[in-house]
């Protein structure tokens, strides 16, 4: 990731992006399948078929995560995943954003 693209992600109040070059990628068979797992707070959950997203009801501040992948704290409203197409145009390990979530 570059600089600038963790600075985005740092500041907390966007996307924490994590881009998959998919020709350095490689398969490793002791991964496990992901199994996701919802808290009781979550209040709605769509999954479309490309994506999926958890929407939450926190006004206890029980989502704040201790810390992420970059030693920041925070709390969200919603998690989602989707394929990078979603908000990048993508040339082979280059990000350009068209858009950003706030």
């Amino acid at each position: 990731m570059g600089q600038r693209v963790i600075a985005v992600a740092n500041d907390g109040l966007r996307h924490f992006p994590i881009n998959i070059i998919t020709k350095e990628a490689k398969y490793d068979t002791s991964l496990k399948p992901l199994k996701l797992r919802y808290p009781s707070n979550a209040k709605g959950i769509l999954i479309n078929g490309h994506s999926f997203q958890v929407d939450y009801v926190d006004n206890t501040d029980s989502s704040s995560e201790h810390r992420s992948a970059l030693g920041v704290s925070s709390s969200y409203l919603f998690t989602h995943a989707h394929h990078i197409f979603a908000h990048l145009s993508n040339l082979v390990g280059k990000c350009y954003w068209t858009a950003m979530n706030k």
